[in-house]
């Protein structure tokens, strides 16, 4: 199992608190280092910014390229990936049900969507049962957003890729954007971010590690943005067309869900938070 985990150069506090948390699982990953927003050519960056469906932050812009760092991988090794950013806590049982996830995306090309989100999801049909039932996948018919953990297949990522050659959509967007791709979503989420965790695990971060995309969104609806490219409406709508047209194509059959983390995954969250006091403890304690 191949896991690639998206990480800023100064988002150090991050990569830790990943190392400490795999570590507790038995899991290796391997490190894709993000692009930094602030490093982008001046020049690309205004090539690109208003490509997608709205005007976007060169951090939002550096966040999707990091992403498509890890899309080449798998086209490059042809392996399915687990893609994870920065700040994803992971279910304890995350190993095993994604090893068998992974199997399941490749014998059926799925994208398959690890994580739970603040807005619920639109799932269609029932598509498997995990480890004796306690997880279920589900046609994914809307994300709702989150792009913090994902499997994707060389053939998904192969297109991902051509359409990032010509245009940008930030990465919640644009793993979501494709209709000819078949979407699944695994329930409980093996995935959480760490923002929706508790108070004193985002502390151990606070004012010191970096997100991959400063989600500051620049206003969509300024005159200065419609002058800059009036195709990014029609890329808007177009992008919401794709949406309802799965939403419509699976009418008969969908429903609406709340993606939850399953309480185990705050009970490693908490041995996580042990785990780097303790060697920040150790490393701070006087010889």
């Amino acid at each position: 199992m191949t896991i690639l985990l998206i990480n800023l150069g100064r988002g150090v506090d991050r990569l830790r608190f990943q190392v400490e948390q795999f570590s507790q699982l038995n899991l290796k990953f391997s490190r894709i280092p993000a692009i930094d927003g602030s490093s982008l050519d001046a020049d690309f960056y205004r090539s690109v910014r208003v490509t997608g469906a709205r005007v976007m932050t060169p951090d939002e812009v550096a966040c999707t390229l990091s992403h498509a760092r890890c899309w080449q991988y798998a086209v490059d090794k042809q392996q399915p990936v687990v893609v994870l950013e920065d700040d994803a806590v992971l279910d304890p049982s995350f190993g095993l049900v994604t090893d068998i996830l992974l199997n399941k995306a490749v014998s059926e090309n799925l994208f398959i969507n690890l994580e739970c989100f603040i807005r619920k999801k639109i799932v269609g049909k029932h598509l498997t049962t995990i480890d004796n039932g306690r997880f279920s996948l589900d046609e994914l018919v809307k994300s709702g957003g989150g792009a913090a953990g994902y499997i994707i297949t060389p053939s998904i990522a192969k297109k991902f890729l051509e359409l990032s050659k010509r245009r940008l959509y930030i990465a919640d967007t644009f793993i979501n954007l494709f209709y000819d791709v078949q979407y699944a979503q695994v329930s409980p989420a093996l995935v959480m971010q760490l923002m929706f965790s508790t108070p004193s695990a985002n502390s151990l971060l606070a004012g010191k590690a970096t997100t991959i995309a400063d989600r500051k969104k620049v206003p969509t609806n300024s005159l200065s943005s419609v002058l800059l490219n009036p195709m990014t409406r029609y890329r808007r709508l177009a992008s919401n067309v794709v949406g309802w047209r799965r939403r419509i194509a699976a009418l008969s059959h969908s429903r609406r869900i709340s993606v939850a983390p399953r309480n185990e995954m705050h009970h490693s969250l908490r041995a996580i938070e042990c785990g780097l006091k303790t060697t920040t403890s150790t490393l701070t304690k006087p010889a």
